[in-house]
């Protein structure tokens, strides 16, 4: 499942936004979901999947659910005041509106990504009660520079700022190529994949056009990026409110960032 090879990379329940925020019916949904490929067999993005399972697993384990475990084991340690999954009840909706931006973009490659129009991502995660489920594959919310701390920490080995998250050695596996492939099951472009993470060091891919492979990051939603690089022990993000799913200027736009900011720091 970490390196999404688990072969339940998307169900019927993707689509079923309506029952997102019931936690129960995510569990029977994952319970009854049929592979698509064998475990091992073809590298393919879990999109919700993936959230909901390690979620559940989370939750078996420890006995918390993911959204409480995650604040205590990793948003407040790191200062992350401004991050959850998903809004608390009693919190105010000070989230930015999501925009889609299909219409005025030029696509990459239209045979790539997910399928799904951008205005259409927009209007499910603007919804009100979307914003209030647990989603943990999709409804992280927050600021770039807390996520650019999470990076930040794990490019220094799992410690930043005296407040440790993982052992170096956990870090290092984590943060390694498990799996990669030409084109990825569910994304059909290649994709190289660590334990939760993307890895770096492919021809136009947003880790900048200079990356190497011990890069790790993840993207969200045709909007954000954030990356860590342990080389040279930094964290990046970048956070917007306009989804381009797949398309040219959003790719080029954030490995361009990436590339300035990897510079700044060789020079």
């Amino acid at each position: 499942m970490l390196s999404h090879t688990a072969g339940i990379p998307y169900g019927d329940f993707d689509d079923q936004p309506e029952q997102w925020g019931d936690w129960d019916a995510v569990v029977r949904a994952m319970e009854d979901i049929d592979p698509v490929f064998d475990p091992g067999e073809q590298p393919a993005y879990h999109t919700f999947n993936y959230g909901w399972i390690v979620g559940e697993l989370i939750h078996r384990i420890s006995g918390q659910h993911v959204d409480e475990y995650v604040a205590e084991n990793v948003f407040d340690p790191l200062g992350m005041d401004r991050s959850s999954i998903g809004l608390d009840s009693d919190d105010d909706d000070d989230v930015a509106t999501l925009a889609g931006f299909e219409m005025f973009d030029r696509c990459r490659d239209p045979g790539e990504g997910l399928g799904i129009p951008a205005s259409e991502s927009a209007d499910a995660f603007n919804n009100e009660a979307v914003r209030r489920a647990v989603i943990p594959a999709a409804n992280g919310i927050g600021t770039a520079r807390d996520m650019a701390r999470f990076y930040a920490c794990m490019a220094s080995g799992g410690e930043l700022d005296g407040a440790r998250l993982l052992g170096e050695e956990t870090v290092a596996e984590a943060t390694r190529t498990h799996a990669e492939t030409d084109s990825d099951g569910t994304l059909s472009r290649p994709a190289r994949y660590a334990l939760g993470f993307w890895t770096g060091g492919l021809a136009n891919d947003m880790f900048g056009s200079f990356s190497h492979e011990r890069m790790f990051g993840h993207a969200g939603l045709g909007s954000i990026f954030g990356w860590g690089d342990p080389e040279l022990n930094v964290g990046f993000a970048y956070v917007t409110n306009g989804i381009r799913e797949e398309s040219w200027e959003h790719a080029a736009r954030i490995s361009g960032m990436s590339d300035a900011v990897r510079l700044a720091l060789l020079e």
